[in-house]
């Protein structure tokens, strides 16, 4: 086999031979030629070096039916793209497909998946000669920001996955996709350009319809299924809210947006998660007696309120949801105060309550994971020092621009203030009887659209344990220092092998710990952030 098939996984048909690949250039160029038995092929394309396939690479491969390229984008075709591809391929998944369209005389009647996510395809076929693709289950061309036509799937009966999200040059979703029967999950999320669905899906097995943030779409299709788990609008203005919302399933999602929605709608009691951001409701109905001596009382595990700017009190009988563990609130400009909260909540997110004075007073009693209090410029600020004065959350926000005193080591004013040292203690001190039970980090921040903020600890060179904290970019860190508080367990301080931790390992060393922000691939995020001072401190 030629270095071309390193790290590929190949299927031959049983008792058979398998015939060798040639024509493997010295520049990385390589032609798949001979390979009549070979039935698959798998590459994972994550850590390949770039390869260069000649536009009639696959001719020959009439054996071929499963044909999978995955991972970054290492694979380059002539600038025609390919002349060929077998027809008998039943799987199709080639990630970051280097070309605007299949080839014209690629007709599979047999496929089964095919998936061309980041892709910069425009057209999967180009005219009007369109195959059928009657045994078609998955079509996934999530990502590909270019395609501006799905293909034809009329004919597509079988269809159990339309998967189009971030497909923001598509326009139209065609009106055959509601007599799909068989289809099972529909996402269109972030198809910013997108304007026209169906008026209808009839699809009685559906369970899973996303159709968020599509800022151009004014209509849900109505949807006729039984089975629905997930309806997903969040960020789309639709006009009239579909009738789908009242029969979402016990245990499903939803999520709804908009200033359509006045009041707060009498949904499924047994969702596991309710978003209903940026809306125009002034206030929640209390859960009355009957409801709450009853099994009708909700059972959300999370319910999200962001941007609920005339939102002014939540009811005060709302510590009897039973299950509730994540209240979202930021962006409740109107909410004063907070009344008593349910024992079983540990995530709450008040950031941006600009008229917020104070929290409940059994805050300092919940077990809390994440408390993000960021952007609360009225909020009385005793609780939250009480909270971690007596333990630490996993994630703590808030207002300000002091690293707690508490912590043991604090970037100084004269150096970087996003990088400090720290001398481990020498190895007695790390015996297995007095082990770290975790480690706090903390920054002063401002002006912030990361998503992350990260921790490294070097030693040397070498980075021998990182961590991270989420900052929300709902309510940006414009105008004021935050100050943000992560805790890691012992269980997530990272180790450099099987059973030993690095601070075992490197006891009595010198170490040093890195703040940074990441935004993903967004680079701009990056300057928008000022890491002004940094904090760690290693809890026994």
């Amino acid at each position: 086999m030629t270095s071309f098939f390193k790290g590929i996984k190949t299927m031959v048909p049983p008792r058979r031979k398998r015939r060798k690949a040639t024509n493997m250039h010295p520049k990385g160029n390589c032609a798949l030629e001979g390979l009549r038995t070979v039935e698959g092929i798998s590459l994972d394309l994550h850590n390949a070096k770039e390869m260069h396939l000649e536009a009639n690479a696959f001719e020959g491969m009439d054996s071929l039916t499963f044909l999978k390229f995955f991972g970054k984008k290492n694979i380059k075709l002539p600038y025609g793209g390919l002349d060929f591809l077998p027809n008998g391929l039943r799987w199709l998944q080639w990630d970051e497909y280097p070309s605007k369209s299949l080839p014209s005389g690629f007709y599979p009647c047999h496929l089964v998946h095919l998936i061309l996510r980041w892709s910069p395809i425009k057209k999967c076929w180009e005219g009007f000669d369109q195959p059928k693709l009657v045994n078609l289950m998955v079509l996934d061309l999530s990502f590909c920001s270019n395609l501006t036509v799905i293909p034809d799937l009329s004919c597509s009966l079988q269809l159990e996955e339309l998967l189009l999200q971030d497909c923001t040059s598509l326009v139209e979703v065609p009106s055959h996709v509601q007599y799909l029967d068989k289809l099972i999950t529909l996402d269109l999320g972030r198809c910013v350009n997108i304007r026209r669905l169906p008026s209808k899906l009839n699809s009685k097995v559906l369970k899973h319809v996303k159709i968020n943030d599509c800022p151009m779409v004014r209509h849900c299709p109505e949807i006729n299924s039984g089975e629905l788990m997930e309806l997903d609008l969040s960020g789309t203005p639709v006009r009239e809210l579909p009738s789908a919302i009242y029969s979402v399933k016990e245990g499903g999602s939803l999520r709804l947006y908009g200033k359509i929605i006045t009041n707060f709608p009498a949904v499924s009691a047994s969702l596991n998660e309710f978003n209903l951001n940026h809306t125009t409701m002034k206030e929640m109905n209390s859960y009355d007696h009957h409801q709450a001596s009853s099994k009708l009382l909700p059972k959300f595990a999370s319910l999200s309120l962001h941007g609920n700017s005339q939102l002014k009190s939540l009811p005060n009988n709302i510590h009897k949801l039973p299950k509730l563990n994540k209240l979202w609130l930021s962006g409740c400009e109107s909410i004063v105060s907070l009344p008593e909260l349910p024992p079983s909540l540990s995530e709450l997110d008040v950031g941006g309550c600009k008229s917020l004075q104070a929290l409940p007073s059994n805050a300092t009693k919940l077990s809390w994971r994440r408390l993000l209090l960021y952007n609360c410029p009225k909020l009385d600020m005793t609780i939250p020092d009480e909270i971690v004065a007596n333990y630490l959350p996993y994630e703590l926000q808030y207002l300000g621009n002091k690293i707690p005193e508490w912590f043991a080591y604090k970037s100084m004013k004269d150096k970087d203030n996003s990088c400090l040292t720290v001398q481990l203690p020498p190895a007695n001190r790390t015996s297995s009887k007095q082990l770290i039970r975790g480690i706090a980090f903390g920054v002063v921040c401002s002006s912030s659209n990361a998503w992350l903020v990260i921790c490294d600890c070097v030693i040397g060179t070498v980075t021998v344990a990182s961590w991270s904290c989420y900052v929300p970019r709902w309510y940006a860190m414009k105008s004021s220092d935050n100050v943000l508080l992560w805790f890691a367990s012992d269980e997530k301080a990272g180790s450099v092998g099987e059973g030993e931790a690095w601070y075992v390992k490197y006891a009595g060393h010198t170490v040093s710990f890195s703040f940074y922000p990441h935004g993903g691939d967004a680079k701009p995020w990056k300057r928008k952030l000022k890491i002004k001072r940094c904090g760690v401190s290693l809890l026994y």
